[in-house]
């Protein structure tokens, strides 16, 4: 699978249960589903930035600079979200006010980098900078990558 329609599919993923635990978190209804949605997209999005690190950023030293710059940026964007999303498990069970206001500042980090940054500006710079070959090894080297950390668990349940 081509690295642009892996990058592609974990945005749509990460984009997807921000909107499901919005609607949930706006009508009430099953809001006992929450919790697992917040660790799933802890999860998806750990994986995704600790295997685009491993496998992307990688491949995009010495590329150009503005590629080079705008993967260090994603790894930064990445740990924000990573903190919002801690933030948005921490809310308390009926504190809706803070759950919208987090849940806003999520989204709008979200809808940035997947689709102003990474589809406006990263995913058209790796398709010049790769060969079609190449972003498909390297789409199957990320996959596998995920695979592998999904595998190990979150860094503070491996052996040190």
């Amino acid at each position: 699978m081509d690295i642009l329609d892996v990058i592609t599919k974990d945005h749509d993923e990460a984009v997807r249960l921000v909107a499901r635990i919005h609607r949930l978190s706006e009508h009430g209804e099953r809001a006992d589903e929450i919790p697992d949605l917040i660790r799933s997209l802890a999860q998806s999005v750990r994986i995704h930035a600790e295997s685009e690190a491993e496998v992307l950023q990688r491949a995009c030293d010495g590329t150009c600079t503005r590629l080079e710059q705008l993967m260090q940026q994603a790894a930064y964007e990445h740990e924000i979200m990573a903190l919002m999303i801690t933030h948005l498990g921490g809310v308390d069970r009926g504190d809706d006010d803070r759950r919208r206001v987090v849940l806003r500042v999520l989204e709008d980090l979200l809808i940035h980098h997947a689709r102003t940054k990474v589809d406006g500006l990263v995913l058209p710079l790796l398709r010049r900078a790769f060969t079609d070959e190449e972003r498909a090894a390297l789409g199957e080297q990320m996959i596998a990558a995920a695979e592998r950390i999904r595998a190990q668990g979150p860094r503070s349940q491996r052996a040190a």
